[in-house]
């Protein structure tokens, strides 16, 4: 008869079959419990950092209108501060004349 490493070819296709079968369960639980809960969670993932990239582009574009609103105020208040100012300085020359 034939042996490899003192087994038979019989007890060699036995351990096989048995490598084989662990193997293939292992495959089956690991798919079960940790592969495609993963890919579940990596799809809600994806979801949320889309909806969190269209939220943060939302900010930013109220933001840039709130900005743009502050710098006109700013040029408003600017025109009234040199508005002030003249007349602060026609008052002071109203008062040099008396």
């Amino acid at each position: 008869m034939h042996t490899l490493l003192g087994l038979g070819w019989d007890e060699w296709g036995s351990i096989v079959a048995i490598v084989t079968s662990i193997c293939i369960l292992a495959n089956w639980i690991l798919n079960k419990t940790v592969r495609i809960p993963l890919n579940d969670l990596g799809k809600r993932l994806s979801r949320f950092t889309d909806e969190s990239l269209k939220v943060r582009q939302q900010n930013a574009e109220a933001m840039n209108a709130i900005e743009n609103r502050v710098i006109k105020v700013e040029g408003r208040l600017d025109g009234h501060d040199m508005e002030f100012k003249h007349l602060y300085e026609k008052e002071a020359k109203r008062n040099e004349k008396n």
